[in-house]
């Protein structure tokens, strides 16, 4: 079977004007689509859907048929089946097209998976492909039994934040969740902002933005683990979580000959408690709950 025909690149156009083609045969049914400066092609999918691309690759992706990957969603990538190092895989036409680092992510700009126009595709690394996603809820929790709308955002070095909005606040449920979405994006927006900033200045490539640091767990203050002093060094506290069930006890050092004493008795209820509560891995309790 013959290639399907490469289209001719019409004349340009005014900047306002749009102008649409009628349908050309091909694996996929293309068409010419002139809007703003830019030339483009729609690609026929199923169910309705229509791929966006620039002119200039339309050589590319012609020898291929493509298609929606989840047709039943308001929106979806689009791939093709494709022989790579000599097998059969589906290959996103986002990556095909403008992949230039297969360790990268993409991220659509306008959020519209179909359109793979050079303009509406960056990097997505360093969290931009995450922050720019539709949220559920749009990124606000309803927390019901606090009684007030919880705004959660993702700051620039990776930890998680957030603002609780409360009903009587605001006088009803409905404008605490509006100030709270309000106020979210003042606080993601600029953080999107500034990392799309930093990609663009070195040259669409990821950056490399400082992480924050984990505080450290505090050793035990007895040298034992899940053991420590309290009540001001005059008892002793073991607390132990096993399998979501947690265990603990006091042992007033008072009670017996001394302090070394009580720490081998602890020691010897840690040991204990543990034997009889073995840990349950993660793949017996899918075999429990199975």
């Amino acid at each position: 079977m013959g290639k399907s025909p490469k289209p001719a690149v019409p004349q340009k156009r005014e900047r306002d004007e749009v102008h649409e083609t009628q349908w050309m045969p091909g694996k996929n049914r293309w068409r010419f689509k002139v809007g703003s400066d830019n030339l483009v092609i729609e690609l026929e999918l199923q169910n309705g859907f229509v791929a966006l691309i620039d002119a200039c690759d339309y050589d590319q992706v012609v020898h291929y048929r493509w298609y929606a990957n989840t047709p039943r969603e308001t929106t979806s990538y689009v791939s093709a089946n494709m022989y790579v190092d000599g097998k059969r895989t589906m290959v996103s036409m986002h990556r095909f097209l403008h992949a230039h680092d297969a360790t990268w992510p993409l991220d659509h700009i306008n959020r519209n998976k179909a359109d793979n126009r050079s303009d509406n595709i960056r990097c997505g690394a360093n969290g931009t492909n995450d922050r720019n996603r539709i949220l559920k809820r749009e990124g606000v929790d309803t927390l019901a039994s606090e009684f007030c709308e919880y705004a959660r955002w993702t700051n620039l070095d990776g930890s998680r934040d957030g603002k609780r909005f409360y009903w009587a606040d605001y006088g009803s449920s409905t404008a605490a969740r509006s100030a709270a979405i309000a106020y979210r994006r003042e606080q993601a927006d600029p953080i999107l902002e500034k990392l799309v900033q930093a990609q663009v200045e070195n040259g669409g490539k990821p950056v490399a933005v400082a992480r924050r640091v984990r505080p450290k767990k505090k050793p035990s203050s007895t040298g034992i683990r899940n053991l420590n002093y309290a009540l001001s060094q005059t008892a002793l506290l073991a607390v132990l979580k096993i399998n979501g069930k947690r265990f603990s006890r006091y042992w007033t050092i008072s009670h017996y000959a001394n302090q070394e004493d009580a720490i081998e008795v602890a020691k010897t209820w840690i040991a204990q408690t543990r034997a009889e509560n073995p840990k349950i891995s993660r793949r017996d309790k899918v075999k429990l709950v199975v």
